[in-house]
């Protein structure tokens, strides 16, 4: 995996575990908006939605929830 996908799904699992990118940019030091590009873009690279999202909402698709079952352990 190259180091710029490893990247964007740490800032996915940090999002997921910290309920969102506002939440979550305070702990990575992060701007909630680098962190939704971040995760845009490992979406987009895997052919895949991983979170529903918009201004009030903030929900793993099922495929999100694989994703950070597999990964989050990796970054703990």
């Amino acid at each position: 995996m190259k180091a710029k996908n490893m990247s964007n799904l740490y800032l996915f699992c940090q999002s997921v575990e910290f309920g969102g990118f506002t939440a979550a940019s305070l702990h990575t030091h992060v701007s909630a908006p680098t962190l939704s590009r971040a995760v845009a873009l490992l979406e987009e690279g895997l052919g895949e939605k991983l979170i529903h999202r918009n201004a009030k909402m903030f929900r793993l698709t099922t495929a999100g929830e694989e994703c950070y079952k597999r990964f989050a352990p990796l970054f703990r």
